[in-house]
């Protein structure tokens, strides 16, 4: 991903961005049997924020990211059945980084 951060180093500020996602998805389902296997390509824009609660260093940056498949390969029907793998058109992901910055 690349993030574009409207602040200066070790200070609190928001963050845009851009990332690509490789997924690889298996699953089965309880009313049918067998299990798919896709392989998709996801786009995805970000919005976060980097807070540094100690002020030397240490930051937390919770992100959120909504994503579209772009490309996708593998069957999505479960076996023989009817039963399909059903995609939202907008896949939401939500996660907390945790690190540590400084100036070189």
């Amino acid at each position: 991903y690349a993030l574009y951060y409207f602040r200066d180093a070790g200070q609190d500020g928001f963050t845009v961005g851009a990332s690509l996602r490789f997924l690889r998805i298996e699953s089965t389902h309880d009313d049918a049997s067998g299990t798919i296997h896709l392989t998709q390509l996801s786009p995805e824009l970000i919005a976060g924020y980097q807070w540094h609660p100690f002020h030397n260093g240490f930051y937390v940056q919770p992100w959120v990211a909504l994503g579209v498949t772009a490309y996708s390969s593998g069957s999505t029907t479960y076996g023989n059945s009817s039963v399909v793998f059903d995609e939202p058109p907008v896949s939401p992901f939500f996660t907390v980084n945790i690190g540590y910055e400084h100036t070189l």
